[in-house]
Protein backbone atom coordinates (compact mmCIF):
# COMPACT_ATOMS: atom_id res chain seq x y z
CA UNK A 1 0.00 0.00 0.00
CA UNK A 2 1.47 3.52 -0.74
CA UNK A 3 0.83 6.49 0.94
CA UNK A 4 1.03 10.01 0.12
CA UNK A 5 2.12 12.96 0.96
CA UNK A 6 2.77 17.04 0.52
CA UNK A 7 6.35 18.37 1.38
CA UNK A 8 7.75 21.55 0.08
CA UNK A 9 5.15 21.62 -2.57
CA UNK A 10 6.01 18.14 -3.88
CA UNK A 11 3.88 15.12 -3.82
CA UNK A 12 5.65 12.14 -1.87
CA UNK A 13 4.06 9.02 -2.59
CA UNK A 14 5.76 6.33 0.01
CA UNK A 15 5.43 2.59 0.72
CA UNK A 16 6.42 3.42 4.12
CA UNK A 17 4.31 5.78 6.56
CA UNK A 18 6.01 9.17 7.39
CA UNK A 19 3.69 10.89 9.67
CA UNK A 20 5.46 14.01 10.20
CA UNK A 21 4.26 14.76 6.30
CA UNK A 22 0.87 16.14 5.59
CA UNK A 23 -1.09 13.23 4.16
CA UNK A 24 -3.18 14.19 0.73
CA UNK A 25 -5.57 11.95 -1.14
CA UNK A 26 -3.78 12.78 -4.76
CA UNK A 27 -3.84 10.33 -7.75
CA UNK A 28 -1.59 12.28 -9.78
CA UNK A 29 2.09 10.62 -10.75
CA UNK A 30 4.13 11.53 -7.41
CA UNK A 31 7.41 14.07 -7.69
CA UNK A 32 9.24 11.57 -5.46
CA UNK A 33 8.55 7.58 -4.65
CA UNK A 34 10.23 6.26 -2.05
CA UNK A 35 10.30 1.81 -2.26
CA UNK A 36 11.65 -0.56 0.33
CA UNK A 37 13.82 -2.83 -0.31
CA UNK A 38 17.50 -3.66 -0.42
CA UNK A 39 20.09 -1.30 -1.08
CA UNK A 40 23.71 -2.41 -1.17
CA UNK A 41 26.76 -0.43 -0.47
CA UNK A 42 28.18 -0.41 -4.37
CA UNK A 43 24.71 -0.05 -5.92
CA UNK A 44 25.58 3.03 -7.06
CA UNK A 45 28.00 3.80 -10.21
CA UNK A 46 31.04 5.56 -10.49
CA UNK A 47 30.95 7.52 -6.96
CA UNK A 48 32.68 11.09 -7.66
CA UNK A 49 32.82 11.64 -3.68
CA UNK A 50 33.33 8.50 -1.11
CA UNK A 51 32.77 9.03 2.48
CA UNK A 52 32.57 6.54 5.24
CA UNK A 53 28.84 6.39 5.10
CA UNK A 54 27.96 8.00 1.87
CA UNK A 55 28.79 8.01 -1.78
CA UNK A 56 27.41 10.25 -4.71
CA UNK A 57 27.67 11.32 -7.68
CA UNK A 58 26.18 13.92 -10.19
CA UNK A 59 23.16 11.66 -10.59
CA UNK A 60 22.88 9.47 -7.10
CA UNK A 61 23.05 9.59 -3.43
CA UNK A 62 23.97 6.75 -1.15
CA UNK A 63 23.87 7.18 2.47
CA UNK A 64 24.29 4.19 5.33
CA UNK A 65 23.59 4.60 9.01
CA UNK A 66 25.24 1.54 10.56
CA UNK A 67 22.61 -0.97 12.04
CA UNK A 68 19.82 1.33 11.03
CA UNK A 69 19.24 2.22 7.62
CA UNK A 70 20.45 2.68 4.27
CA UNK A 71 19.29 4.98 1.12
CA UNK A 72 19.89 5.67 -2.36
CA UNK A 73 18.24 8.22 -4.29
CA UNK A 74 18.64 8.33 -7.67
CA UNK A 75 17.71 11.20 -10.38
CA UNK A 76 16.24 13.24 -7.73
CA UNK A 77 12.95 11.38 -7.73
CA UNK A 78 13.48 7.57 -6.83
CA UNK A 79 14.30 6.68 -2.83
CA UNK A 80 14.82 3.34 -2.15
CA UNK A 81 15.34 2.87 1.71
CA UNK A 82 16.77 -0.54 3.24
CA UNK A 83 15.51 -0.68 6.94
CA UNK A 84 18.24 -2.22 9.08
CA UNK A 85 16.61 -1.92 12.14
CA UNK A 86 13.17 -1.94 14.34
CA UNK A 87 13.26 2.16 15.41
CA UNK A 88 11.07 3.20 12.53
CA UNK A 89 11.20 6.91 13.88
CA UNK A 90 14.76 7.07 14.31
CA UNK A 91 15.02 5.95 10.62
CA UNK A 92 12.19 8.65 9.48
CA UNK A 93 14.27 10.92 10.63
CA UNK A 94 17.39 10.24 8.37
CA UNK A 95 14.81 10.34 5.45
CA UNK A 96 13.38 13.82 6.04
CA UNK A 97 17.11 15.10 6.65
CA UNK A 98 19.00 12.99 4.18
CA UNK A 99 17.00 11.14 1.04
CA UNK A 100 13.76 13.76 0.88
CA UNK A 101 16.27 16.95 0.62
CA UNK A 102 18.83 15.21 -1.86
CA UNK A 103 15.91 13.94 -3.67
CA UNK A 104 14.78 18.08 -4.20
CA UNK A 105 18.02 19.25 -5.54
Amino acid sequence: MYHTYLSCGLLVQSEMELPELFQVDDRRMPDIHIKLGVVEPDSLTNPSVIKPFTRLNPNEYFFEFPKLLRMLVRNGNKIKVELLSDDIPFARQFIYENALPMAMM
